[in-house]
């Protein structure tokens, strides 16, 4: 696919276009306790292909700054998440925009739409069409790329009773990627999405039909 985008393998190893410019993207990632990080293995795989990433680790909150600002190429962070799929919505709306959660800056007024309805849907059957719906539009467009779901496991003594666990609260590790970057064109105009992959949009779709 980068070969029908126009990077060819220079004599380097790396991707270039016909300018001579080198594929290399900057990274940002928050330090991880996983090891490697994300960061890392998306660094070992891009090299892979003659993509080279340059990885920068720095506090969460200048990573943020950083994607917000929109400095850089990529930026890695994590986003909790809750059973209610509304939780979402500051990653895709202009309100989220607004309050920089929307780290993208993915504007869409269906979406803005369909979330407003969302909310203020009270039937159930209704709200998971609803967000059926959101997901098809987020899995299409791909303004965040997920690469991790991270599980969390817990312990309890038999003799506790009347705890729950909230199973949907671990965190999805995103890779977010500025809304003008073609992926489209990076993967090639005939080369289907991979059914399998794990993306936010299915995790959303799920997380709508779950019982709340």
């Amino acid at each position: 696919m980068l070969e029908v985008a126009g990077w060819k393998l220079g004599p380097n190893g790396l991707r270039q276009n016909e300018q001579g410019r080198s594929l290399t993207l900057v990274a940002y990632e928050r330090p991880s306790l996983s090891q490697p990080s994300e960061g890392a293995l998306l660094v070992l795989q891009a090299a892979r292909v003659g993509i080279q990433i340059e990885l920068r680790t720095l506090p969460i909150q200048a990573v943020t700054d950083k994607a917000a600002k929109h400095e850089g190429d990529l930026w890695i962070y994590g986003w909790t998440m809750a059973l209610d799929p509304d939780m979402d919505s500051p990653l895709f709306t202009r309100d989220g925009y607004r309050t920089r959660a929307n780290v993208s800056s993915y504007l869409n007024p269906d979406v803005d739409h369909l979330f407003d309805e969302g909310r203020h849907t009270l039937d159930p059957e209704a709200r998971k069409k609803i967000y059926r719906k959101i997901s098809e539009i987020i899995f299409r467009d791909k303004p965040v790329i997920p690469i991790a779901y991270n599980q969390t496991r817990v312990l309890s003594h038999l003799r506790l009773q009347g705890v729950g666990f909230q199973p949907a609260w671990p965190e999805l590790r995103i890779l977010a990627r500025p809304a003008g970057l073609d992926t489209d064109a990076l993967r090639g105009p005939s080369e289907p999405v991979e059914a399998d992959h794990l993306d936010l949009a299915r995790l959303a779709f799920l997380r709508s039909i779950l019982p709340l």
